[in-house]
């Protein structure tokens, strides 16, 4: 059976940034990458298991950010880095990183994944400032941050009405994705303060999107939180 290919595109599209730095895991960024997959939901019944679903996805993402993104190679990676991973238990076959792959729900996944990889970014800036600073006291004066808001369809992804489409919010000058949540009913319009919602109140933050969402109470909504807003 092949992996779900949303599953596994969930995984590459959200820890590019990673493969590409070269980054690796360290032990902290595997306490955090568990405790964030531990708010996706568990589609298996719970007869049977004999990985948790956070050991599996821990697994997968570590692979990936390796260079590993096929079943096979991501299967034979955890097998011999089993030693520095002994915290996940019994290294799973290739045929359960497929089952999981295919059951988990990726749009939980993707959000789980884009939670720690700002987290990951933001332990990394608050590292990297001088001591009684944080980074965002270096940025020149003017906006702090640009978020863009773009929708966009999951690669691989089907429901019965159709393929997945998600609004997502980036932070357009890594390209990290903030929050994102998914497009009902085929309405993208209500979809963008859905997931500015879901972001913490920013300050001087200016908001991108493009023509569609250039609405009056899209413009009244950001006024009231005191963003701006360009189409």
């Amino acid at each position: 059976m092949p992996a779900s290919p949303s599953s596994l595109s969930t995984v590459t599209d959200a820890v590019g940034s990673l493969v590409e730095s070269g980054s690796d895991l360290s032990l902290a960024d595997s306490i955090r990458l568990i405790t964030v997959l531990g708010s996706v939901p568990d589609p298996r019944k719970p007869r049977g298991r004999r990985h948790s679903l956070q050991s599996v996805l821990k697994l997968v993402v570590g692979a990936v950010i390796a260079g590993k993104t096929s079943i096979v190679a991501i299967a034979g990676w955890a097998a011999r880095a089993d030693h520095q991973l002994a915290h996940c238990g019994p290294t799973p076959s290739a045929a359960t990183f497929t089952r999981v792959l295919a059951a988990v729900y990726p749009v939980a996944l993707q959000g789980a994944l884009d939670r720690w990889i700002a987290g990951r970014r933001e332990v990394e800036d608050a590292t990297a400032a001088p001591d009684g600073q944080t980074a965002a006291d270096d940025r020149p004066p003017g906006p702090r941050e640009v978020i863009a808001v773009d929708g966009k369809v999951l690669r691989g992804a089907r429901t019965t009405d159709g393929q997945v489409k998600l609004v997502a919010a980036y932070d357009q000058t890594d390209g990290v994705v903030l929050g994102q949540v998914a497009v009902e009913g085929g309405d993208e319009i209500a979809a963008l303060p859905a997931v500015l919602d879901t972001l913490p109140d920013p300050a001087d933050v200016l908001v991108t999107a493009d023509a569609l969402h250039c609405q009056r109470s899209h413009a009244v909504w950001l006024h009231d939180r005191g963003e701006r807003t360009t189409p």
